[in-house]
């Protein structure tokens, strides 16, 4: 399955959205902010909540609860540098590893047995920076796309390459 998540900065408290292949909206993802952190809520076309993303940040640690609606929690810690470049993410409560760039957003999850879950990279679309993502198991749509949200959210830098995508 492939999406697009769309950063958004003009509809109030939504911070993305996640269109499928047919360019419709599948996922909104909405950010209310707290003292130590923020609580995003990603809700699907219809409104029902399909996910909970809590982050705390403790510098340097930026740590992400991530609560689907159906399946097991997990977490998402990223570690980062004192001029505010991601050097490492870490997965807990799956069997999955990261492997790829944080600053250019550039990356897959991969689980134990080396297989490719995820993929993901910036791309160009109606004139705006977006990310394409390429999930290979559908049972872990939500979960994966949550990763995902979290790498963007933190995530700042330029990009080497820019990929079109129709």
């Amino acid at each position: 399955m492939r999406f697009t998540i769309s950063p958004c900065t003009s509809q109030g408290d939504t911070v993305f959205l996640i269109y499928d292949e047919a360019g419709e909206v599948r996922y909104r993802v909405t950010r209310s902010k707290k003292p130590a952190g923020s609580v995003l809520l990603l809700t699907d076309s219809q409104g029902t909540a399909a996910a909970k993303i809590k982050q705390r940040v403790f510098p340097p640690i930026i740590r992400y609860g991530i609560s689907p609606a159906e399946g097991k929690n997990l977490s998402v810690t990223l570690r980062i540098s004192g001029n505010g470049i991601p050097q490492q993410l870490v997965l807990g409560g799956v069997t999955w590893h990261f492997r790829g760039d944080l600053v250019a957003r550039n990356f897959d999850v991969i689980d134990v047995d080396s297989s490719v879950l995820l993929s993901h990279q910036k791309c160009w679309k109606d004139r705006m920076d977006c990310f394409a993502v390429e999930i290979r198991q559908p049972a872990f749509e939500v979960p994966l796309l949550c990763v995902c949200l979290c790498v963007d959210l933190t995530t700042e830098g330029d990009i080497n390459a820019v990929v079109a995508i129709n």
